[in-house]
């Protein structure tokens, strides 16, 4: 199966956010997915132009694309985020999901994370999400020659949407790190620590 792991980079010239955005990457993220027990994947980050070469240095694996998708046809299609911590196993998990659940058909495979306090690593459980809200720690699996969407064609919670069929995975897999830098994500009252 031809499997992409897709991250949106897109930061202008300037951007005040890059510089810890690549660096966090480089130094943390990176390496997790280079640790990837299954390393049958293709790395992409979408990025400006400008940040193209600096970003393909850092790896033979890493390739990069400016527009909605990168070139070519993958039956797996997987989204994070350059802030997403993966355990080694997760791009294992997500094949041998499509292996057992798929049976041909196109399926989203949604990870259910961890919330990780990056300051002082502290782990949160977080409010489940599942097969009408799938989480941001997704996979699209498309078989087949027909439609072909874009893992990052709508927000996550939506993509259910556009394909209705989603296996839902446990915990234990990945963590949606908090930290200063994500507007984003956050602990909420609901959160428990582990």
């Amino acid at each position: 199966m031809r499997h992409a792991i897709i991250i949106r980079m897109k930061y202008a010239p300037g951007d005040l956010r890059w510089p810890w955005r690549f660096g966090f990457f480089r130094d943390e993220v990176l390496p997790r997915i280079l640790a990837q027990t299954d390393q049958e994947f293709d790395l992409w980050l979408r990025c400006h132009l400008f940040h193209a070469p600096v970003l393909r240095r850092l790896h033979p694996k890493v390739q990069t694309f400016s527009g909605k998708t990168p070139p070519g046809r993958y039956e797996i299609q997987t989204r994070t985020d350059t802030d997403d911590y993966l355990e080694s196993g997760y791009i294992a998990k997500i094949k041998a999901v499509v292996r057992a659940e798929a049976q041909g058909q196109p399926l989203l495979v949604s990870f259910q994370p961890w919330k990780v306090l990056l300051a002082t690593g502290q782990k949160y459980r977080q409010r489940q999400f599942g097969p009408h809200e799938p989480s941001m720690f997704l996979s699209l699996y498309q078989p087949g020659s027909g439609p072909y969407l874009n893992i990052y064609a709508t927000k996550h919670t939506l993509m259910h949407r556009l394909c209705p069929r989603v296996a839902v995975v446990p915990e234990g897999y990945c963590s949606l790190l908090i930290h200063q830098q994500n507007d984003f994500s956050k602990l909420h009252k609901g959160d428990k620590p582990l």
